[in-house]
């Protein structure tokens, strides 16, 4: 039981993770879409978001914008 625990403290400490918040005031979402004949493009605001960095990569992001502000 004792070496179950040692390992599993070992895993997470080789993969701990940073979490960054999306800063709200400074972030815009540009988009463009385009097909035969012509395209669209704009901004986005985002309502909240995170960036989940593991060993400087990024693991994972979550983002929710605000459809409103097209």
């Amino acid at each position: 039981m004792k070496i179950f625990v040692i390992l599993i403290l070992i895993n997470n400490i080789a993969f701990a993770s940073t979490v960054y918040e999306v800063d709200l005031n400074k972030s815009t979402l540009n988009w463009s879409a385009t097909k035969i004949g012509g395209g669209h493009h704009g901004i986005i605001n985002p309502k909240i978001g995170t960036i989940t960095l593991i060993k400087n990569d990024i693991s994972k992001g979550h983002l929710t914008v605000d459809m409103n502000s097209i």
